[in-house]
């Protein structure tokens, strides 16, 4: 049993570890011309364009974001050479580039207040490492370890929990909101945001199941 599950790990790691559109993305990073390129990638995932783009040069400095908790430990560990040019951010993008944001501004109006050789210290260090980006990317969609690895109920192909949370902040899990959504609210969400068809019809077939037994794995 060990020994196949060491295989199944090992058989995730080679998919992980290919970024499927690398050749796309490097030709597009090798378009920025600046000396010292800073790189803010937005999903950084398991890592894999961020080991491909700091190894382009030594000159590289990179951010990235994640709100998945697993992927930033694997990233950290995956890319520890480059720990002196890499800041890892847990959370979503939209979150983290709002903090960012509110720090840049808040540096620079204390600097238009007090004068350039005053910036707060909260503000300094809530922009550390944070400057305008040269090249931003973004992969959107799931990895391969949340579809494989992660037993949180993303798997087409074995039963999981019906967990389906990016991040453990989030308060609902998927099981949490098919078992107490109303029908009708039910169906809008699987339409609004499956695009399906059937949203009623699968609603209806979900409120049957879930009055048997609640519905608890994928």
């Amino acid at each position: 049993m060990e020994e196949l599950k060491r295989d199944s790990e090992t058989k995730i790691e080679a998919v992980i570890h290919k970024p499927v559109m690398l050749g796309e993305v490097l030709s597009l990073f090798g378009e920025v011309k600046k000396p010292s390129p800073l790189v803010l990638d937005c999903t950084l995932g398991a890592g894999g364009h961020a080991q491909a783009i700091l190894g382009t040069s030594p000159a590289v400095s990179y951010i990235g974001i994640d709100a998945d908790p697993e992927a930033i430990q694997r990233s950290a560990r995956r890319l520890s050479a480059f720990s002196d040019r890499l800041s890892l951010r847990e959370g979503f993008f939209d979150e983290v580039l709002a903090d960012f944001s509110a720090a840049m501004t808040e540096a620079a109006t204390a600097a238009v207040t007090a004068g350039p050789a005053f910036v707060p210290a909260a503000a300094t260090s809530a922009s550390k490492g944070f400057r305008r980006p040269d090249f931003v990317l973004f992969d959107l969609g799931l990895s391969s370890h949340q579809y494989l690895g992660s037993g949180r109920g993303f798997s087409f192909s074995s039963e999981e929990s019906l967990d389906m949370r990016l991040s453990p902040r989030l308060e609902d899990s998927a099981a949490d909101i098919v078992n107490r959504l109303p029908e009708d609210k039910l169906a809008d969400l699987i339409y609004t945001y499956g695009e399906e068809r059937y949203s009623r019809r699968i609603a209806r077939a979900i409120g049957e199941a879930r009055r048997n037994a609640p519905i608890r794995s994928s």
